[in-house]
């Protein structure tokens, strides 16, 4: 099965939560190189489930033959113990994964207070 059959075309420009959520992770993981990209990236799908994860494509940006992921867990404004993982392939964003530790499909994105660095 296609992964990208879970995920809905959404085209928009990132939210001020998830901007926050993406400059904490970069910065707390010393990948502040990449935060340059957070302006030029626009959000291109979502989950369907409910969660609130979604696709990131980056414009004008040189893509470099790295991929990775920055990790961190936590909790939702609901108290619903999250994961956050955000993915850079080729050297650009590409996802902000955010999934319920209990499987709770509708939830917030969590404020980086409550947030740690796996």
């Amino acid at each position: 099965m296609n992964e990208r059959t879970f995920f809905v075309e959404e085209h928009r420009n990132l939210s001020t939560k998830e901007i926050n959520l993406i400059e904490w992770l970069l910065i707390n993981t010393k990948h502040s190189e990449l935060l340059e990209q957070i302006e030029k990236a626009k959000v291109i799908s979502k989950c369907n489930c409910g969660c609130p994860t979604v696709d990131l494509e980056v414009a004008n940006v040189d893509n470099q033959p790295i991929n990775f992921h920055l990790s961190a867990s936590g909790y939702s404004p609901e108290g619903i113990p999250v994961g956050v993982i955000l993915h850079v392939r080729k050297g650009m964003l590409s996802e902000l994964e955010v999934y319920s530790e209990d499987g709770t499909k509708v939830f917030d994105l969590p404020g980086v207070d409550k947030l740690q660095i796996l």
